[in-house]
Order: structure tokens, then C-alpha cells, then sequence
């Protein structure tokens, strides 16, 4: 069985249309320093910065459902929970 990974086109795609100034430091880090395909360090990398703009800037609002449900899917694939 193939191993399920989120590739850096993916996850680009994921997060660019949010402006923060996190899902900015996401973008650069997949442009200039992100494996390809990313691995598990990327996935917590990214994991981070989306934990913090959650929390400077989610309002529970629906905007940010889809940056919710990308952070639990990064924390599977950095568990390892997911194949």
C-alpha cells in the first residue's frame, strides 16, 4: 500500500489564498527550502505555522475550516497515522 503525503504543490495550493504573515512564511519555506516530496520535518514546519496563525487570527469563523482540517492532516502524516 502507498503512503498518502501532501506534496509542496499541494500544499501550496492549501494555504496561498490566506494573507497572513504565517501562511507567507509557509510559501517561502515551500519555495526555497521544502523537500521534495516533503517530509516529515517540512510537514512539522508547516504544522507550526499553521498552529500560530490559527491562533492569532482564527475567529472559529468558516473561513478557517480548511486551515483547520489541513493542520489535523499534518498531524497525521507527521504521526504517521495515515497510509
Amino acid at each position: 500500500m502507498e503512503c498518502f503525503y501532501l506534496s509542496k504543490e499541494q500544499l501550496r495550493e492549501r494555504v496561498s489564498h490566506y494573507g497572513f504573515i504565517e501562511i507567507v512564511d509557509i510559501l517561502r519555506f515551500i519555495d526555497s527550502i521544502c523537500s521534495s516530496p516533503p517530509g516529515r520535518g517540512d510537514y512539522f514546519f508547516i504544522r507550526d505555522k499553521i498552529g500560530l496563525c490559527l491562533c492569532h487570527h482564527d475567529n472559529e469563523s468558516d473561513y478557517f475550516i480548511p486551515l483547520r482540517e489541513l493542520a489535523t492532516e499534518l498531524d497525521c502524516l507527521i504521526k504517521g497515522d495515515v497510509r
